[in-house]
């Protein structure tokens, strides 16, 4: 009896210190995403790791209230006092109400992953670029922001891949793309016949843009920003694609032996401390524009980075963010491994309202799903 006393009293220290562990953690990551007062890549990996920690110790809380209520308290308070971060993670909106309101603005962005022209290289398959086309046409969306955006006019590919004719011909008259035009071929960039990188088609005039590249990532990582003009209204248009990290986690799952795993592991840490690094620069470039903005601004785009992360903590310091204002559920965007994150965004000034946010998951051509916001203003 006197063992089984001890233990028991020695799982239930344990499980106290767990408890206590966790709980330290998400004080300090509270600390670090709330004030962003330290951003270095090392706080990219604490944030990276909140979602996980939050649940994690909710669990733990639950257990507590059934174990002993005395020690559920301190967990429970520590949980709520992250509740802006559960905001980032779930929606728990209604479905919209009619829009009532005069002007109304529907943006969509989109990672189209070039279309899925490696597919089409590999076996001749059409599909997928042809459904996306087909959804944007039934779509009518105002604006388009896209990332991994593809166009090439090339007597190797079909028309499916002239893309920038295709989008003139639904009613985008209009397009923001970076004037160094950059389909790769080795080092060389190619002219507009051939272009890989964030690009923002409009129905209305632009009557202003720019763009950056940014450096080390390959060069089609970059903003375009667009002063459009619908009716007598003036909006600023960003559509951003943040250093891509690459990070492949099956292939960690795939591994056919331990040294194979542990090189991939090694490889995904490398690419994420590097892609923290980018972040922090590249969305301080992207948010002088936002700050010195003399229209209502909306920025779209591939983040690159979960909810919980300093690009995004950045950013929301500026611009409140769609999903956050209007989201159900998880609202995840990538359509492959790890499916589990929501890396693709639209933020916007306090001009707008949004209607309605939503992610198109029946869209599956490319490795995201489009996310399409309706706005008032």
């Amino acid at each position: 009896m006197t063992s089984r006393n001890h233990t028991s009293g020695f799982f239930t220290s344990l499980f106290s210190l767990l408890t206590y562990l966790l709980c330290l953690y998400l004080i300090i990551g509270y600390a670090l995403g709330y004030t962003l007062w330290w951003t270095h890549w090392l706080t990219g990996f604490w944030l990276l790791l909140m979602p996980w920690v939050m649940m994690a110790t909710t669990l733990i809380t639950f257990i507590w209230f059934l174990k002993n209520v005395r020690k559920a308290w301190i967990p429970l308070l520590i949980v709520l006092a992250g509740w802006p971060f559960w905001l980032r993670t779930i929606g728990f909106h209604a479905k919209p109400a009619p829009n009532d309101l005069t002007h109304s603005l529907k943006v969509i962005t989109f990672n189209t992953t070039s279309f899925s022209v490696n597919d089409y290289m590999e076996h001749k398959d059409i599909a997928p670029v042809r459904s996306m086309f087909k959804w944007f046409g039934t779509a009518q969306a105002d604006i388009l922001c896209f990332q991994e955006y593809y166009n090439w006019d090339h007597p190797d590919l079909p028309d499916a891949y002239k893309t920038n004719d295709k989008l003139r011909e639904m009613g985008y008259t209009y397009k923001a793309i970076f004037k160094e035009l950059n389909w790769y071929s080795g080092n060389s960039r190619k002219s507009e016949r051939g272009f890989l990188g964030p690009v923002l088609f409009s129905r209305y005039p632009i009557i202003d843009q720019g763009y950056v590249v940014f450096d080390n990532a390959g060069g089609h990582n970059g903003f375009v920003w667009a002063d459009i003009k619908k009716g007598d209204d003036m909006i600023r248009v960003i559509s951003i694609h943040l250093y891509s990290m690459g990070v492949r986690v099956g292939n960690v799952a795939r591994a056919k032996n331990s040294k194979v795993a542990k090189a991939e592991t090694k490889s995904i840490l490398y690419k994420l401390k590097e892609g923290f690094i980018e972040h922090s620069s590249e969305i301080d470039q992207a948010l002088e524009k936002v700050k010195n903005s003399p229209y209502p601004v909306i920025l779209c785009g591939d983040y690159n980075e979960v909810p919980t992360g300093l690009a995004y903590g950045k950013t929301r310091r500026y611009l409140k963010n769609s999903f956050e204002e209007a989201g159900r559920g998880f609202g995840f965007t990538l359509n492959r491994s790890p499916w589990f994150i929501r890396i693709d965004n639209q933020f916007h000034s306090n001009h707008f309202k949004v209607l309605r946010h939503q992610v198109h998951r029946e869209i599956t051509g490319s490795d995201h799903f489009p996310l399409e916001v309706e706005y008032a203003y």
